[in-house]
């Protein structure tokens, strides 16, 4: 077995050169092999900026090369699932940026042919491989702050006037919205926390260019427990998480992407001093994930973050888009197949 993962990029997008590469040329086992892009300039200079390889035109050219062990996909939502399924039947490994499809269905579909083809596929939330997250998992798992009541979570960013206008995000028919591109993160980090998947959806959105520019809402789950989420492309940024049990609380500063300094999450207790640690080093925040898919390629390590936690993720989004557009009224969650 080779000893390196040879990287394929799909897509000379954003946020492969500001988080993906960082990471993979940071890794101990991870080449940057080929990018594609329709344009073959647009390819070219990106693999000159970013020191991959190979510049290729083209996605299909891409994955017919046998030098190519693992792609890497940042293309818009809409082509998420259908190159994932190209890629599987490829026989490549599968790092796809979240969200994983533009709905639960398309992310049976994708799923189902990464199982068939028998490659390591994961949806790009890295903050599940990151320390700082194993320190909250190990956190709940004692029952820290006893049971888990409610949680808080939020994704805000201010998108100008101007860069809506041409931005992909706005486009209702690439599957943008601020619910698939920031929101999806609290929805992951609230079935994360609770550790189960959520019964129903409530939500409401303001909308714009047939997207939500905004959308809050409310995950349910059992025992009468919720997490409130936001996800929104119209107000200041903001990050922070809040974890409430019947005995503590969890406040994480950056739950999603974190990186010193200032990346800190603390447990407080009734009658004990807070305890706040942090976690990140000043290193790119997909690291931890590039390297564990490193270790599930090379080493058959146990996933962190299994292939099928795609299916719960996407099911919660579409009961929340559908509240929405209803008037906020409350709709179950649907998962599209059983986890195995």
């Amino acid at each position: 077995m080779a000893d390196v993962v040879r990287w394929g990029i799909l897509g000379a997008a954003n946020i492969a050169s500001w988080q993906f590469v960082p990471a993979v040329r940071a890794s101990r086992r991870g080449v940057l092999a080929a990018v594609a892009a329709r344009d073959g300039a647009r390819a070219a200079a990106f693999a000159a900026a970013n020191g991959v390889a190979r510049a290729v035109v083209g996605y299909e050219a891409l994955l017919a090369l046998p030098e190519i062990d693992a792609v890497y996909i940042g293309l818009p939502n809409s082509l998420h699932a259908p190159w994932t399924i190209a890629a599987a039947r490829a026989g490549k490994h599968v790092l796809c940026e979240k969200p994983w499809a533009s709905n639960a269905a398309e992310a049976l579909s994708s799923v189902e042919a990464c199982e068939r083809a028998g490659v390591v596929h994961f949806e790009a939330f890295v903050y599940r491989c990151h320390p700082q997250t194993l320190r909250v998992r190990d956190w709940l798992a004692e029952g820290a702050v006893g049971t888990v009541r409610t949680v808080h979570a939020t994704f805000h960013f201010r998108m100008p006037p101007e860069r809506r206008r041409v931005d992909i995000r706005m486009r209702a028919d690439l599957a943008g919205g601020a619910l698939m591109d920031v929101g999806c993160y609290p929805v992951s980090w609230l079935r994360f926390v609770f550790g189960e998947e959520p019964v129903a959806a409530t939500a409401s959105a303001v909308w714009e260019a047939g997207v939500d520019s905004q959308l809050v809402g409310m995950l349910h789950f059992s025992g009468g427990r919720a997490g409130t989420l936001s996800g929104s492309f119209d107000s200041p940024g903001s990050l922070e998480t809040r974890v409430v049990g019947t005995d503590g609380q969890i406040v994480v500063t950056q739950p999603y992407h974190p990186r010193a300094p200032g990346a800190t999450v603390t447990l407080r207790r009734e009658g004990r001093p807070a305890e706040t640690h942090e976690d990140a080093r000043d290193e790119p925040p997909f690291l931890a994930a590039v390297e564990h898919f490193h270790d599930r390629i090379l080493d058959g390590a146990p996933p962190l973050h299994p292939g099928r936690d795609a299916l719960g993720n996407m099911a919660a989004i579409d009961a929340l888009l559908a509240s929405a557009r209803e008037g906020g009224r409350t709709v179950a969650v649907r998962q599209p197949a059983a986890p195995r």
